[in-house]
């Protein structure tokens, strides 16, 4: 279903006041109680819904207050009747049918008429003159709840009006019209004052339809102010620039993280970094100096902070040992050997005890003997600060020598 039709629906939906099938307001009901059901009569709303495409025909739906149904009739209820007349253009009969005798507006008339009731739905097209007969034909007919639906065989117009009553269905009537009674019945409505049998007028409110009854000429009908067609167009819009943006984002590939990363202020992509290949080198194999892995071990942690020191090439081997040794002392002594003689393994040595010599040598550099000696045990613990050569004493105890 387009856009156009559905304003057109709407702008021909008409309503009708609930609880007011009491015609004129002198209209007395039957007195029997199989009628005490008034809203059997009553009319809440007739609507014309004009096909989805072009040749598909027309929907009437004819919402009542209540429907009785009967599987003893051929329509599958009871009790009422309803008239609906369509004026789809100039021209067209200017008084309704003999069952509700009703006159149409000056300057109004109706080309289709349709028939609900007990026996069926029927549908016929104005005659060509009063005296012609109707030549009925049959409808689809369905029941939705309290809403009779009706399938049109004619294509009408945005700008069809649609007039409905309805009254006492009487299956003996040629009409299928009841008509009134003058004093109460217990089979049909009576008045003293109302002489058309329609019980409800599809009207705006009450007052239109006593004037109606009263002088028995049909009102035109209100239209509802607001056709709904801005809401509905705004609605539409919605629907397309969603589906717009959906397609949109299909089309976009994806950013993956790097490029997000990347792109955020103040942010750089980061790449794992690759280990450092740790393998033996010349030193390790012929026996660093003590203490080289761990400096190494210090100034790689220091680089990982943003602490860049230069590194000091570390002698290894005899060229530390020429480097060590202090003035006037040979540096060419073979490895493992010491200075008068005798063979010692390193690392083997047993360590001497705390009380001994060697304890005294290694306190040596936090006495107060030299303002030089302070200097380099402090420059030891300055950062950046290259280590100074220090002399390397070696005593041995008499315990030792024996």
């Amino acid at each position: 279903m387009n856009l156009i039709t559905l304003a057109a629906a709407a702008a021909l939906r008409l309503l009708d006041p609930t609880g007011d099938a009491a015609g004129d307001g002198t209209l007395m009901p039957p007195t029997s109680p199989a009628y005490a059901n008034a809203s059997l009569f009553d009319l809440q709303e007739v609507a014309l819904t004009p096909g989805a495409a072009e040749g598909e025909p027309t929907t009437l739906t004819v919402a009542m207050g209540s429907i009785e149904l009967s599987d003893a009739l051929p329509a599958g209820f009871n009790r009422v009747v309803v008239d609906v007349y369509v004026d789809a253009g100039e021209g067209g009969a200017e008084a309704t049918l003999r069952g509700p005798a009703l006159l149409m507006p000056a300057g109004r008339g109706w080309e289709h008429v349709v028939r609900i009731s007990p026996r069926g739905a029927f549908g016929a097209s104005a005659p060509p003159s009063e005296d012609a007969p109707v030549a009925w034909q049959p409808l689809a007919l369905t029941i939705e709840g309290d809403v009779f639906v009706v399938t049109l065989p004619w294509e009408l117009g945005a700008d069809a009006d649609v007039y409905a009553v309805s009254g006492l269905y009487d299956a003996f009537s040629p009409t299928d019209w009841r008509e009134l009674s003058a004093s109460p019945s217990p089979w049909s409505f009576s008045s003293a004052a109302q002489l058309a049998p329609v019980v409800d007028v599809l009207a705006a409110d009450q007052d239109t339809q006593v004037r109606v009854l009263t002088r028995g000429l049909l009102q035109p009908p209100v239209r509802p102010r607001g056709t709904g067609l801005p809401w509905l167009l705004l609605a539409f819009t919605g629907v397309v620039i969603a589906l717009f943006g959906l397609w949109l984002r299909r089309r976009v590939p994806a950013a993956s993280a790097a490029e997000v990363a990347a792109e955020a202020p103040g942010t750089a992509a980061l790449e794992p970094a690759e280990p450092a290949a740790l393998a033996p080198g010349p030193a390790s194999e012929e026996g660093a100096a003590p203490g080289t892995a761990e400096r190494a071990v210090e100034e790689t942690s220091g680089a990982e902070q943003g602490d860049v020191r230069p590194v000091q090439p570390q002698p290894v081997g005899a060229a530390a040992a020429a480097e060590t040794a202090p003035e006037g002392e040979d540096a060419t002594a073979p490895e493992g050997e010491t200075e008068d003689g005798s063979e010692e393994e390193l690392g083997t040595a047993a360590e001497p005890p705390e009380d001994g010599p060697r304890a005294a040598a290694l306190g040596d550099g936090w006495t107060d003997d030299g303002d030089e000696a302070a200097e380099d045990d402090l420059a030891g613990f300055v950062p950046g600060e290259p280590s100074r050569p220090r002399e390397l004493r070696v005593e041995h105890s008499d315990e030792e020598e024996a």
